[in-house]
């Protein structure tokens, strides 16, 4: 008797990606064949031979946009068959809390608009600080929106399949793979966490209830699940629990292998990255704390440069958008927008802003020091009201660890400011809840940096 089994991506109302190889992938004890059918007859096909077990093949990419594909999957005398199969986009939603967040705990814009052409699968696996499963909700089977069961879906996730299959017309697919609390070295093989330098490879965690960032247990258990289904493109929101024991410093680096393995890992080598910057948190204002946890500035600047040293990958800064008092922001519609029109970019020609003003190089000549910024047209310090006004949250540290503040001044498009004697560094809105006050003609702030100036 011939074992086959299929991985749950492959189910019924699966969604695999226009324009590149598609990935199938089970276990089987003898060799067969892949055939995905059209619903005008075309055909891709892949025959396969097992390896201890287990099989994974490539189908040709299918270069037009389908409906109604039937999956076909045989090996000796077993047959395995998936219906209503769509040629769309494929998003993975990965990350922690604030990407796990779901539609049934976030503000709602506007009633919800669910539709066929949105499809949604969450990767089940979880455990609790006793190793024990826990049960997910519409895990490891792909649906169709109907206004009810994708309110345990990403918020995030659900809001950009809307908006993308509105404005495409196509069938947008999201694969969700997430853990609240989780830490960005648990997604990664040991290999790479290694190869980042993280000094902390092995560290225990405080709360021994998240033992799912112990040992690379999402990369193994979580992670690898999907890590090889092919995907048009990766959305990452993570970063707030690596924001303490002094760490923030070594987020970039591990940001970097994460980039790398999973576009590694994937058929789609060049898959681009669509990041979330951290939102501004006060822990103090939260009732945390009677002292700030942790330090947030550095993990939200590897996040928000990361797109000035990674080729594809582009980062929605949100900190016009968020609540400084909770951690947990249930505005999410508008990152998702910021993220829907980040992909409208940067895939599909459409010339939208998704990001506020980012910091690119600076020029010092004399005492004054000018600053150029990306994704910078209509380049102004606002107020509240949206009119003219002077710099805030900005300010230069002197050599003894002192604060003056900046006067910093638009002029043709360059922030410019005047340096002080014994500056060491600039500060623009540098801190965990930053109050700073430049934007571009969008009203997207600018992502928060610390530029020091002994390398100019």
């Amino acid at each position: 008797m011939t074992h086959l089994s299929i991985s749950p991506l492959f189910g019924d109302n699966a969604v695999f990606p226009k324009g590149l190889p598609i990935s199938v992938f089970g276990s089987s004890s003898a060799e067969g064949d892949v055939t995905l059918t059209l619903a005008n007859g075309e055909c891709r096909t892949a025959h396969f031979v097992p390896q201890d077990g287990a099989f994974s093949v490539l189908l040709d990419a299918v270069d037009h946009y389908a409906e109604e594909a039937t999956l076909t999957v045989t090996a000796g005398e077993e047959t395995y068959e998936a219906n209503h199969i769509s040629i769309g986009i494929v998003l993975l939603a990965g990350g922690q809390s604030n990407m796990a967040m779901t539609l049934g705990e976030v503000e709602h814009p506007f009633p919800l608009r669910p539709t066929e052409k949105m499809r949604f699968f969450t990767e089940k696996h979880a455990i609790d600080a006793e190793l024990g499963n826990i049960d997910k909700p519409m895990s490891d089977v792909w649906y169709t929106a109907d206004g009810e069961k994708e309110m345990e879906f990403s918020a995030i996730g659900y809001f950009v399949a809307e908006m993308l299959s509105k404005e495409l017309g196509v069938t947008v697919g999201v694969v969700s793979c997430n853990q609240g609390g989780s830490r960005i070295e648990s997604w990664l093989s040991p290999e790479a966490v290694k190869r980042s330098g993280y000094p902390f490879p092995e560290r225990d965690v405080p709360d021994k209830g998240r033992i799912f960032n112990l040992h690379h247990w999402l990369y193994y258990n979580k992670y690898l699940n999907v890590a090889t289904y092919t995907f048009t493109a990766a959305l990452w929101y993570q970063g707030e629990s690596n924001t303490g024991f002094g760490e923030g410093e070594h987020y970039g680096a591990l940001l970097h292998e994460l980039i790398a393995e999973w576009r590694g890992n994937n058929p789609n080598r060049d898959m681009p990255f669509y990041l979330v910057e951290l939102a501004p948190f006060d822990s103090v204002k939260a009732g945390w704390a009677l002292e700030p946890l942790g330090f947030w500035p550095p993990v939200r600047e590897a996040l928000s440069r990361a797109p000035l040293c990674e080729k594809g990958v582009y980062t929605a800064s949100i900190t016009e958008v968020a609540d400084v008092g909770e951690i947990h922001p249930t505005n999410k519609y508008p990152v998702a927008e910021k993220l829907t029109r980040a992909i409208l970019t940067t895939l599909y020609g459409y010339d939208l802003e998704y990001t506020g003003p980012l910091f690119v190089s600076a020029r010092r000549e004399g005492d004054v020091l000018s600053l150029t910024f990306e994704h910078a047209e209509g380049l102004a310090f606002l107020d509240e009201a949206g009119n003219s006004a002077p710099s805030r949250d900005a300010y230069f540290i002197l050599a003894d660890g002192t604060k003056t503040e900046a006067a910093l001044r638009v002029s043709d498009g360059v922030v410019r400011a005047d340096i002080p004697d014994g500056a060491t560094h600039l500060s623009l809105g540098y801190d965990h809840a930053p109050t700073h006050n430049l934007y571009n003609k969008e009203r997207y702030l600018a992502s928060p940096f610390l530029l020091p100036l002994e390398e100019l």
